[in-house]
C-alpha cells in the first residue's frame, strides 16, 4: 500500500495496519483520538514518527483515507497538511485543508475530520509562548496580541515561500535529532514559533520600514556580544531591542548587509578568533563548550565558515600550543 512520505522522521517511523493502533500512536498529542478507515480495514495503512525538539513535541503521520474525531486534544496544536487534503469540522464550521495551501492552529476543542490519503505534521503549541512571539513580531507600540480559543486558519498561499519554509524546518528537525543541544543553539523551537506567528500575521505592509534609533541597535549588538555562553534567538533580540521582527531585519540589512542571525554568528566567531589569538584559551573544546556549542566539531565547522581557517590554525598562529 502506497503512503506519502513524512515531512520528518521517515527513517524512524512506526507502521500501523489498523486504525485503532494508528490512533494509539497519536496518544502523546491527541489522547482521545478515534479513527476509522474510509477504504476498508484490509486496505488501511499508516506510519507515524515522533520527535521532541527544543522542548516541543511533534508528530509526523501518513495514512490511507480515514475519518477521525478528537474530544480532548491536551492543549493547542498546529496541523500542517503536507500531502493530500481533507475537511476538518470544529464548532459547526467546516475547514477545507490542502497541502501547501493551508495549515490550522487549534485550541482544545472537539473536532472531526475526513482526509484523503496524505501526510501531515502535528506540533504541540505553548500558547503563552506563541502570544509572546506574536508580541515580539508586532513591536512594542502594538497592542499585545492574545489568541482567542477558536480555530485559526493559516493561509499559506499568501506567501509562496511559507510551505517550502516549513518543509525546510522539518529537514532541520531531522538533522538535529541526535543533538538536542545543537537544536537549542540553532533555535529550532524559536523557528517553529516564528513560522506560526508570521503566517498568523498575514500580509505585512510593503512600505519601507523606518530605521530605529542607532543607539537602540548599538545596545542590541552589545547585548549579543555579551551573551557569550549562547546565541540569542530572534524573539529574544526583538524583546531586548523593543523592535518588531521586520524592523529588526531591516535595521541589520541596512547597517550590516545581512540578517540579525547571520551577524550574530559572524560576530561570535570573530570573538572566538580574538580569544584564540590573545591566548585567553588554549583548549578549543573548552572554548566551544563556553560558546554554547555541543561539540568542538560543530564549532570548528562554523568557525571555518567565517574565519576561513580551522581554530587550530588560529591557535598555532598565536604562538601557543594546542591543548
Amino acid at each position: 500500500m502506497h503512503l506519502y512520505s513524512l515531512p520528518f522522521g521517515q527513517d524512524a517511523a512506526t507502521e500501523f495496519d489498523r486504525p485503532d493502533h494508528y490512533a494509539d500512536g497519536l496518544q502523546l498529542l491527541l489522547p482521545s483520538l478515534e479513527a476509522r478507515s474510509l477504504s476498508g480495514l484490509d486496505d488501511f495503512a499508516s506510519i507515524i514518527a515522533k520527535r521532541q525538539v527544543d522542548g516541543i513535541g511533534l508528530i509526523a503521520n501518513a495514512s490511507t483515507p480515514l475519518e477521525a474525531s478528537v474530544g480532548q486534544s491536551n492543549g493547542w496544536h498546529l496541523l500542517v497538511p503536507c500531502n493530500g487534503s481533507g475537511v476538518l469540522r470544529c464548532e459547526n464550521t467546516d475547514h477545507d485543508l490542502a497541502a501547501g495551501r493551508d495549515a490550522i492552529l487549534l485550541p482544545n476543542l472537539a473536532r472531526t475530520s475526513q482526509t484523503s490519503a496524505g501526510s501531515a505534521a502535528i506540533v504541540a503549541i505553548d500558547i503563552a509562548r506563541l502570544n509572546a512571539t506574536l508580541a515580539a513580531h508586532a513591536g512594542p507600540d502594538a497592542p499585545a496580541p492574545r489568541l482567542c480559543e477558536r480555530p485559526h486558519l493559516l493561509d499559506l498561499e499568501r506567501r509562496p515561500a511559507a510551505f517550502p519554509t516549513f518543509l525546510a524546518i522539518s529537514r532541520l528537525i531531522d538533522a538535529v535529532q541526535e543533538d538536542p543541544a545543537l537544536a537549542h543553539q540553532f533555535g529550532v523551537g524559536d523557528l517553529i514559533y516564528r513560522w506560526v506567528a508570521a503566517n498568523l500575521a498575514g500580509d505585512e505592509a510593503k512600505a519601507v520600514q523606518p530605521a530605529p534609533p542607532p543607539s537602540r541597535l548599538d545596545e542590541l549588538c552589545d547585548r549579543i556580544r555579551a551573551s557569550r555562553n549562547r546565541p540569542l534567538t530572534l524573539t529574544e533580540m526583538c524583546r531586548e531591542s523593543a523592535m518588531s521582527a521586520r524592523t529588526l531585519q531591516y535595521a541589520f540589512a541596512t547597517r550590516f548587509g545581512c540578517s540579525p542571525m547571520e551577524w550574530q554568528r559572524r560576530e561570535r566567531m570573530l570573538m572566538a578568533q580574538a580569544l584564540l589569538l590573545e591566548g585567553q584559551t588554549r583548549n578549543i573544546t573548552e572554548l566551544a563548550m563556553e560558546l554554547g556549542f555541543s561539540s568542538s566539531a560543530a564549532f570548528a565547522t562554523q568557525y571555518r565558515r567565517y574565519v576561513h581557517e580551522p581554530p587550530s590554525s588560529t591557535l598555532r598562529r598565536s604562538g601557543r600550543s594546542i591543548a
